[in-house]
Order: structure tokens, then sequence, then C-alpha cells
């Protein structure tokens, strides 16, 4: 067992703690050396800040350093807050309150008519046909900023409409985990944060996690920071939390996220029967279920969530067969924290990685980054990257994501730090005539228009 911390050179601080797994000396010291070169990558590369937790059989030994960013450290972990609603649902059918083929509309009378057909497996699945948060006119502009009672919250709900009939199609919702934790109100006579903590955090000890509103001061909370497109960082935006209860309104440590995970495995809330329908483990179509993804293209059993929110970036992955944990919690928003959380799973699993190297961004003549600015189609004709010049920095935008800025990395290379993928520019007779993207182990090859 070990640990290992990297100070940053930049205004932030970098804390990692990395809780190693039982090897032999030799697997530990090779497995210490990939990660470490894959962390000083991330840190020195992306602008990584936070902490990265790896647990192997939820035994945990550390040491502790005196940085800005001690052990502790709470953060908003968003989406990840589902995971944890999920399983309230399955805590109250076991006590008899609710059935998950019941109609929503037994518990909320509140809502619209058109909503009558919608169940709470369907909530849970993300298969009610109900839209994203960004569905509610002026969400971004006005509603997310603003304190919502339940009432206001649930008229905004009514205006809108199914995007499809429930159970035939999935589309990711926080909204339809709005509605679940409000039928865990309806049920319990609670409010939200006072049933985790009497059916989960209180059993469990999880003292550091909790329910944020955006307007009170949480002692030990991470300052948020926002990445933009040009790589520099601002204080992230303001955002209410109230429209996010029960789908990313909470905030947690690594220790305590990793607490939760051992829940499972000691089965402490759950027993085996009740994890094969939490997990969904006796479906093999179905990607989601009680608040936790399933990955049935990995060849081993993991479930996980990820978590995005302004100033704040997390992913939680939980692998029961091998009693292993992997969390990552930053402080800054839009980081591509998955594609980390993949390459770190490979080299804890012993996979080969291409890991990248260090390297200082170069520095590049106006009129010699021009050259490479334009339209590329890719060979399959599906996809379409644009290279825009702006002020002497190159931006890739692929199809109609935001774009991205690339930094040079020498050659005719370059590195887009925010989605963690290379591009190389092919050139014939001095001219750029296409370009071969890497990212997490694949290729693909555009060809310029």
């Amino acid at each position: 067992m070990c640990c290992h911390f990297l100070k940053s050179k930049a205004p932030l601080i970098f804390l990692l703690l990395l809780f190693m797994l039982q090897f032999s000396n030799a697997q530990h010291s090779e497995l210490n050396s990939k990660l470490n070169t894959y962390l000083e990558y991330l840190h020195s590369q992306k602008g990584f800040s936070g902490e990265v937790l790896i647990a192997k059989d939820c035994e945990i030994n550390f040491h502790e350093l005196d940085v800005a960013m001690a052990v502790g450290t709470k953060f908003k972990i968003a989406s990840i807050t589902k995971t944890f609603t999920g399983s309230l649902i399955a805590i109250a059918a076991r006590e008899g309150l609710l059935k998950t083929t019941d109609k929503a509309h037994k518990y909320l009378n509140v809502l619209s008519d058109k909503f009558t057909v919608v169940t709470i497996r369907q909530l849970l699945t993300h298969t009610s046909g109900l839209p994203h948060n960004e569905a509610i006119a002026n969400y971004w502009q006005e509603k997310s900023r603003l304190n919502l009672e339940t009432s206001a919250a649930i008229a905004e709900i009514n205006k809108l409409d199914l995007l499809f009939t429930p159970g035939e199609e999935m589309k990711y919702s926080s909204l339809g985990y709005y509605l679940l934790s409000t039928i865990l109100e309806a049920v319990y006579n609670l409010p939200y944060q006072e049933i985790l903590e009497q059916k989960l955090f209180i059993e469990l000890d999880m003292t550091e996690t909790g329910t944020t509103n955006s307007l009170s001061i949480n002692q030990g909370m991470a300052q948020g920071y926002h990445l933009m497109p040009n790589d520099s960082l601002v204080i992230a935006p303001y955002r209410n939390y109230s429209m996010l209860k029960g789908a990313g309104d909470q905030y947690s440590t690594a220790k305590d996220l990793l607490k939760w995970n051992c829940s499972f495995r000691e089965k402490k809330i759950f027993d085996t029967k009740e994890q094969t329908d939490i997990f969904n483990k006796d479906n093999q179509t179905s990607t989601y279920d009680y608040g936790w993804y399933t990955d049935h293209n990995n060849p081993r059993e993991k479930y996980y969530h990820g978590g995005g929110t302004w100033g704040f970036s997390s992913h939680h992955a939980y692998y029961p067969e091998e009693g292993i944990s992997i969390i990552i919690l930053s402080n800054i928003s839009r980081l591509p924290v998955s594609s980390m959380a993949a390459q770190l799973e490979k080299i804890v699993f012993g996979e080969n990685v291409d890991i990248p190297k260090v390297t200082e961004s170069e520095e590049m003549p106006e009129l010699l980054v021009a050259q490479y600015a334009g339209s590329y189609l890719s060979t399959s004709g599906q996809m379409k990257f644009n290279i825009v010049l702006q002020k002497g920095q190159l931006f890739a935008q692929l199809q109609g994501n935001p774009p991205f800025l690339i930094t040079p990395l020498g050659g005719n290379r370059f590195l887009g730090k925010k989605i963690d993928i290379e591009l190389e520019f092919n050139t014939y007779q001095d001219h750029v005539v296409g370009i071969v993207a890497k990212r997490m182990g694949r290729k693909f090859e555009f060809k310029k228009q």
C-alpha cells in the first residue's frame, strides 16, 4: 500500500491520493510507475485538479501531506446522486411503501394527465419519455438559477411533452430522478435529505456526504472552476440545485464514495438478490437501472456513473467481482473524466495503455498555423471536423459539439486536452490534406475538403 502526491506549478493545487492494490512487490512497483506516469500526464497536460482514489476490497491506507486541498475535501458529485436515489426507491419498495410497477401519478397527482402512463420503473431506467432539463423553457438563462419550490418545478415539468411512448426508447432525463425523489418525499413524508440520512448516510457512516442548496456555505467544499474553450479557467458560474433534487444535488468525498461501494460488497444495505435487481444483472440488454450504468461490452462486471456540473467533474466505478473501486473527483468542469477513468481501468487491470508523454506546447507563427484551418470529412463520410483559427490559436469542432483548443506538440501534431484527443495533420507537397485523430486507442481518418 502506498500513496503519492503531485504538487502543481499552477495556481490550483493538485492533490492525488492513490490507494494501491495488494499485489506482489514487483507488480505493485510496475502499477505504481504506470499510474504515476499517467497521472502526471493528466496533471500537466490536461490541467487536472482534484482527487483520484483506487481501492481494492475496501482496504485503504494512505499518507497525508500538507497541501492546500486537504484529504476529505468535498466535491459536488452531480449525477452520481442518482445512485443514491435509485437505492432509496429499492428500500421504499422493500418496506412496502411503493412498487416500481406503480404509476408515478399515483404518488404525484399534481402531475399532468399526459404523464399518467409513466411508471416508477420507467423513471428509474430513463425510459419514461421525459426530456432532460434543457427542455424547460429558458432553463440555462433563467430556471437553472432560481430556487424553485416543488410545486413550481412540477409546474415546469407539466409544460413538457413526452418524447416517445414510455417504455419504447431510452433518453437520459434528470427530471425523471427529480420526480423519483419527490415520490420518496411523499411516501416517507420527509424531505429528501432526511430520507438519505436516515436510510443510508447514518447506517454507512457517510458523514461527509449530503445535499447542496447553492445558498448555504458548506465547510470544506472545493472551489469550483470552469474550463473555457481556450483552456483558461474561470470561477464556475452560479447554478441553483433545487431542480436537481435526487438527480444531481449531492456532494461527497472520495472516502465516503468508497464507503458507498463497500456497502454493496459487504451487503450492509442490500442482500445478493436485491443487488441483482438494483444492478439489473439478469438483463443483458438494459444499460441503466436504479441509478447505475452497466457496461455489457466490458469483459468484467462493472457498474458506474459520471457527473458534471458547473465547477465539478466526477466519475465513480465499482467492479464487484474484483472488489475494485475507481473514483475521480475534480473541481474543474468539462474535463473528460470518462476517458480518464477508462485509461485508469486499463492500467489497474494490467492492460496495455499508450500513455502520452508529457510535452510542452510549442509556439508557432500565425501564418504557419493558418494552413491547418479548414473542413475535414471522415473516410466514412459520417463525421466532419472543422479546424478554425482564432487570434493565432487553433480550435477543433466535431459535428455540432462545442469547439475545443488544440495545442501544438511539434511537427504536425496537436493535442486537444479537453477531450483527450491527438490530431496529426497529413501533408502532401507542403499542403495539408488530412487528419489522423487518435483517442483512447482508436484512430479516425479525415480528408481535407
